[in-house]
């Protein structure tokens, strides 16, 4: 079975994960569950369907889109925390408050921006890598910069991120309020 089929067949399988997981949550009344079972899916569906249709071939760009995509995960998973803990915490990353629209994000947007993130990345490292293989003489240099500047940029800005929750106490899995970043 080709790369293609598999990726349909396990899209289908976080689909139906995250609809068990709903059901369940919303018999047991535990919402947390709902999210986790949705964030689940969605991972496992962003990681699989796109990765097989608009993943870089190039090598190198490989390596930077799965490190961004792992910080992209940590980065999201600890604003999950900030939108959980709006009295501890409050969204500190300027270009976050912007995508998000506040910064006391709901988790609903949180997921929904990130997952859309997560999808849109790899194919605009996708059309970088494919216009620097098929530039010509005049441009190489162009497209190279660009698709330099552009894992550069999406690197620092959410290493950065993920660096700065962490100092604050914020962790993919639980916020310690001890200190509030206000």
């Amino acid at each position: 079975m080709n790369a293609f089929r598999w990726s349909l067949v396990l899209a289908a399988l976080s689909i139906v994960l995250g609809s068990i997981g709903s059901v369940r949550s919303l018999w047991t009344q535990r919402p947390r569950r709902l999210v986790w079972a949705y964030a689940a899916s969605v991972l496992l569906f962003v990681c699989c369907l796109p990765g097989c249709a608009e993943f870089p071939r190039e090598q190198g760009t490989r390596r930077l889109e799965t490190t961004w995509l792992a910080l992209d995960a940590v980065d999201t998973a600890q604003t999950m925390q900030i939108a959980k803990h709006p009295e501890c915490y409050s969204e500190r990353d300027p270009l976050a408050r912007a995508m998000y629209g506040t910064d006391h994000p709901t988790p609903q947007r949180v997921l929904v921006t990130n997952v859309l993130l997560g999808l849109l990345h790899p194919v605009v490292s996708r059309w970088l890598d494919d216009g620097y293989e098929n530039a010509d003489d005049d441009t190489v240099a162009l497209w190279a910069i660009g698709r330099g500047g552009w894992h550069a940029f999406s690197l620092l800005g959410t290493g950065t991120a993920v660096l700065g929750n962490f100092s604050i106490g914020l962790t993919p899995t639980s916020a310690n309020c001890r200190r509030a970043p206000r």
